[in-house]
């Protein structure tokens, strides 16, 4: 029995497996996405786009060990899609300055924050003054009265030396910080202004168990430590970079109705190389193949551990299986040796042969038994 069950359970352990990896449908990288646009483009849905690596000043990358982030230089000299906020906005035709009202001073810095409006451009501001809210541009204007955006890190101070506010929002910050030397164990490049928490990021283990066991991106199996460390750079990026926020996929006031989130990102621009660079380190890593490798997809597909109750449960009805399997093959055998007897053809061959026990007569047993006694005698007197 203890065979039989040992056997149910590693009959049940190996379908559980098959089951998991049919459902997820693990392939390697390579099988899933063409490649390293395919991968950036697909795994994450709609939070990253792929930009050529020329010119050098487009786009971000997850991956860099310099002084002061690449990311936040980037956010400063581009026209980004995070609003800081709407104000009514009045330009004179063949001028480069606007005159705005209901600003908040914060939200315009010269040379980094742009605006745009109903003309489909988009204009970096040059210089703001704050008395008589004159913004002045890097263009000439048209005749304009109406809704002017303005785009841009928000930040939570006067000093633009200051940090920017975290748009993005569930274990970020609200206000980025420069991380403590020897207290971050992960992401430090990202040491000048971050928006996690040290605690968020200590670890691999930890940035890949945050979201819960549906969102472990090694379900598929282990990874090799190359694939891994492009993982820990996209964590690093989300959940650190003040950049990913000004890419945050709904804006305030958040519409909980329309499933709308503090969350999500949409399309920030991602450098092609570091893509193709992530599609060779994981190459012959497995990964879910569902909806053609989105993450999000995969982790809709999931079925949590049984508690320590059901375990138990499933162990007993596996017990009781075994015991009524092995009771009714039991009940059949001597079932079966019963019907053959009573049809005169046993299941088992007679020790001595039926012929040996007919040609045995009467004289020659009571002589067996004469030996016998005697023989008896003999030991007694021992």
């Amino acid at each position: 029995m203890y065979i039989s069950l040992a056997l149910l359970a590693i009959a049940q352990f190996k379908l559980t497996l098959v089951e998991g990896n049919r459902a997820l449908g693990c392939k390697p990288f390579h099988e899933i996405y063409k490649d390293g646009t395919g991968l950036c483009e697909t795994m994450w849905g709609d939070a990253f786009k792929v930009v050529p690596d020329e010119p050098d000043d487009i786009g971000y990358t997850m991956g860099f060990y310099d002084s002061v982030s690449p990311n936040t230089a980037y956010s400063k000299k581009h026209m980004v899609p995070w609003v800081t906020e709407t104000v009514t906005g009045v330009a004179i035709d063949g001028e480069d300055v606007l005159t705005i009202d209901g600003t908040d001073k914060h939200k315009i810095w010269p040379g980094e924050t742009y605006i745009s409006i109903d003309d489909g451009k988009e204009y970096k501001v040059l210089d703001y003054n704050s008395v008589n809210n004159k913004v002045t541009v890097d263009q000439t204007l048209q005749a304009y009265t109406g809704s002017i955006k303005i785009h841009g890190f928000k930040y939570d101070s006067d000093d633009v030396s200051k940090q920017p506010m975290c748009n993005l929002q569930y274990f970020h910050t609200k206000v980025a910080k420069p991380q403590v030397t020897g207290v971050w164990k992960s992401c430090q490049s990202h040491h000048d202004s971050s928006c996690c928490e040290a605690e968020t990021v200590s670890s691999w283990d930890k940035m890949n168990e945050n979201y819960g066991e549906k969102y472990h991106v090694d379900r598929c199996g282990p990874m090799s430590d190359s694939c891994k460390n492009f993982f820990t750079m996209e964590h690093c990026l989300y959940e650190c970079d003040p950049s990913a926020g000004l890419y945050r996929k709904y804006a305030d006031p958040i519409n909980e109705d329309l499933n709308e989130n503090t969350w999500e990102m949409f399309e920030m621009p991602i450098r092609q190389g570091f893509c193709d660079d992530w599609y060779r380190a994981c190459y012959n890593d497995y990964f879910c193949s569902q909806d053609s490798g989105d993450f999000f997809s995969c982790a809709a597909i999931y079925v949590p551990d049984k508690t320590e109750a059901e375990k138990w449960n499933d162990t007993l009805t596996a017990i009781v299986v075994c015991v009524v399997f092995g009771g009714s093959v039991l009940s059949i055998a001597l079932g079966y040796m019963i019907y053959r007897e009573k049809q005169g053809q046993a299941v088992f061959t007679p020790l001595i042969p039926a012929e040996t026990q007919s040609s045995l007569g009467t004289g020659d047993i009571s002589h067996q038994n004469a030996g016998n006694r005697k023989y008896d005698e003999s030991n007694d007197g021992l």
